[in-house]
């Protein structure tokens, strides 16, 4: 804020508020969200709202097209190894990943992608998928079949599919959250002059010198201090979930999830409501299913759905 002459408000999402405001929310979104990151990002559109901006600037995008997601490697190193791109390749892939060690994994990784024919790669996709989701709800039979199985053979094909796929979600959940606080929430990252130059550069031009979101690392020099420009973890937008799951939502998952056989049936495996008790009791690791089951349920009460 201090480098760009800029004002910040810091805003700390109160996990003892959730649970008076999630029926609100769900009932804006319209239907059930992945993650309590919504109603972080809730919190912040009433932040905007009460210090009176009726605009707001969101970086909706950015990732999508400019490698910003750890997936983005991986049909990077596919489609430099099908242009015979390997002294550049190994190159940037040192730069990329955090040893030596790493990088030759993801090089030998994407070798096996391109000996492994397509229909046998999509079979062990589907496989690992039904694993996932086994016991937990919509048995195996109900499995739909989804396009993150098929295969991305470069940075252009990862682009489309994310922006076919997660972004729509994401642009769904920020519209709803801004709208019912009457917030306008703009996004020039997709701004549709700038969508047809992205998808037209080549896998090297988005990632130069070993850079994800190289073009907008360039393009901020002197516009955002050196140690933001040249970052390399990746923080997404999430909050504390497994710690607000074990103390202060700890009653608001328990009712839900309690409610499971009676109102679900079958349709929902009762694995879910005894593996967030082992979660409790220190056994198992938090999974996000627990929340997305939540929101499920909540979401069922407020719209009246019957089964």
């Amino acid at each position: 804020a201090y480098f760009t002459n800029s004002g910040s408000s810091k805003l700390f999402p109160d996990p003892n508020s959730l649970s008076e405001k999630i029926d609100d929310i769900i009932w804006h979104q319209d239907e059930p969200f992945g993650s309590a990151s919504i109603y972080a990002q809730w919190c912040v559109f009433e932040k905007a709202r009460d210090l009176g901006i009726p605009v707001m600037l969101d970086g909706q995008g950015a990732d999508e097209t400019h490698c910003g997601y750890n997936s983005f490697l991986r049909p990077y190193v596919s489609g430099q190894l099908r242009m015979c791109n390997f002294q550049s390749l190994w190159r940037n892939l040192k730069l990329l990943r955090p040893s030596t060690r790493k990088a030759a994994g993801s090089f030998l990784r994407g070798l096996l992608d391109l000996s492994t024919p397509t229909p046998l790669s999509n079979y062990f996709s589907s496989r690992k998928e039904e694993k996932r989701m086994k016991g937990w709800y919509f048995g195996r039979e109900r499995l739909p079949s989804s396009s993150s199985m098929a295969r991305q053979y470069n940075l252009r094909d990862h682009s489309a599919y994310m922006m076919n796929t997660g972004m729509r979600m994401l642009l769904h959940w920020e519209d709803r959250n801004s709208m019912a606080h009457s917030v306008e929430s703009r996004v020039p990252f997709l701004d549709y002059r700038l969508m047809p130059l992205l998808f037209s550069l080549s896998d090297a031009e988005r990632v130069e010198g070993g850079w994800s979101k190289s073009i907008i690392r360039k393009s901020m020099f002197g516009l955002l201090p050196d140690e933001v420009i040249h970052r390399q973890d990746k923080m997404g937008f999430v909050t504390p979930e497994s710690i607000w799951a074990k103390n202060e939502c700890r009653e608001l998952y328990l009712r839900d999830l309690k409610e499971l056989p009676e109102c679900w049936g079958d349709l929902i495996g009762p694995g879910i409501t005894e593996s967030f008790g082992g979660f409790l009791r220190g056994e198992k690791e938090y999974n996000s299913i627990f929340w997305k089951i939540l929101c499920l349920n909540r979401w069922r009460k407020i719209f009246g759905v019957s089964l």
